[in-house]
């Protein structure tokens, strides 16, 4: 697995010093992908920051910002969000301005390596999913600084399947091209699956800003896909029920059921490591994560030029979700807001998820891990399609803050609930395609 994200001396840089290929063999499987240029790009890092007041050391090496992939090693594009980040977690600080190149290069090549494996595609299954205890504590340590941190990070070498991912875009491609009419059969329910048309909902929910204006996107949702005699379904219980599949796309449903069960134990192993992140038992979600909730949304951002300053693809917001699995895509549009209420635009990495906590991991953590805001817009001068992937625990699982987020130091802020309760009332405020007719439809 390779995890894009800021690291400091804390978290153990150590192991991240950017080491060449056979070194980093022997140091236990942990491998950083070869980056080159390293002194080039330790230049531009350098002048580009003279060009901003002079400021361009960083006290602490991060690395990626947000995340750049191997093969991007010459782009300039990733240098001044670098400094951005760095700037708004304040780790930069002043040098002298003669100092040489070649001591830059070796006091900051962290800074200027730009992906971090860990470890290998190889090692990822067999080191850190067989539980080798080296490669598991490293990775979590890393999950620890992005989670507390940034509250995003970037992962490749996952073993999703590439063409699996491309498929599942194929075939939200597919759903979106149906007419309208046809669309609207599988019309959003009260259990947040089917359709929901464009401008079909308002994230009044925002904690980021005031929205009044609905979202420029439509998307279709997707949960388990329970079978119409489940006990749940028969009982009509909350966000248990059957999806709603449309008619005449052979293949669709299983294809995206497929899509659906492989981010599943992608998450269930993710989870896994966030326990040890927060210095817990590795099983420590086995649990809770048994049988987790999720939705798969499946989103169409139509091209715009005219959007208004207050109007998006998908408002600034922060997810409902314990986590979220975003898949790669080539066309971009993420911005993610820094602690300082500036908006840095996400790259778009080959085969790279994009993976964030939401509002649930705050109530798990008691605000430990972050939500960071994010929003949407497309002016890529091309339709752009998303596949978020959101997990929760099991539906009657108690979410309320872990022992290790709380203390005598650190009363619980939130009281336990449970996701039927929050969903309700987070879908009571946001969807706006409940009419008169439907009253009862969010109760």
């Amino acid at each position: 697995m390779v995890l894009f994200r800021p690291v400091g001396d804390s978290l153990g840089t150590d192991n991240l010093d950017v080491l060449d290929a056979d070194e980093a063999e022997d140091r236990a499987k942990v491998r950083l992908l070869k980056v080159v240029g390293l002194l080039r790009r330790s230049r531009r890092i350098k002048a580009a920051a003279r060009r901003d007041d002079d400021l361009f050391a960083t006290r602490e090496p991060f690395r990626a910002c947000f995340g750049v992939a191997e093969g991007l090693a010459g782009d300039d594009d990733a240098v001044e969000p670098c400094l951005e980040l760095a700037r708004d977690r304040e780790i930069v600080h002043r040098r002298a301005d003669d100092e040489d190149d070649s001591a830059l290069s070796g006091r900051y090549r962290a800074a200027s390596s730009r992906s971090v494996e860990w470890p290998t595609e190889r090692s990822f299954q067999s080191s850190i999913w067989a539980g080798d205890p080296g490669a598991t504590q490293r990775t979590a340590e890393e999950f620890h600084f992005a989670l507390t941190e940034i509250g995003f990070y970037f992962i490749v070498n996952h073993g999703v399947a590439s063409e699996q991912i491309h498929t599942a875009f194929r075939e939200a491609a597919r759903f979106h091209a149906l007419p309208l009419e046809k669309k609207l059969e599988v019309k959003l329910d009260r259990h947040n699956v089917g359709y929901l048309p464009m401008r079909g909902d308002t994230l009044r929910t925002s904690t980021v800003e005031t929205v009044t204006k609905a979202n420029v996107n439509e998307a279709f949702f997707v949960a388990r896909d329970l079978p119409n005699d489940h006990p749940d379904v028969l009982a009509d219980r909350r966000f248990r029920s059957a999806n709603r599949w449309p008619t005449g796309l052979p293949g669709f449903r299983e294809a995206i059921v497929a899509y659906c069960a492989t981010m599943e134990q992608l998450a269930r192993k993710l989870v896994r490591l966030y326990a040890r992140a927060l210095r817990l038992p590795l099983e420590y979600f086995d649990q809770p994560f048994g049988a987790p909730q999720y939705k798969l949304r499946m989103t169409h951002y139509p091209y715009q030029t005219d959007l208004a300053d207050d109007e998006f693809g998908i408002a600034p917001h922060t997810d409902t979700s314990f986590l979220t699995l975003l898949a790669p895509n080539d066309v971009p549009g993420l911005s993610i807001r820094t602690e300082s209420g500036k908006w840095i635009d996400a790259p778009a990495i080959p085969g790279a998820f994009v993976v964030n906590g939401g509002q649930l991991l705050q109530r798990w953590t008691n605000d430990y891990f972050l939500a960071t805001p994010h929003r949407a817009v497309n002016r890529s001068g091309d339709e752009r399609y998303a596949l978020a992937f959101f997990c929760d625990s099991n539906i009657d699982w108690p979410v309320a803050a872990v022992p290790t987020c709380v203390g005598p130091d650190k009363p619980p802020k939130y009281p336990t609930t449970y996701y039927t309760e929050y969903m309700i009332r987070y879908q009571q405020r946001t969807y706006n395609v409940f009419g008169a007719d439907d009253k009862d439809a969010t109760q």
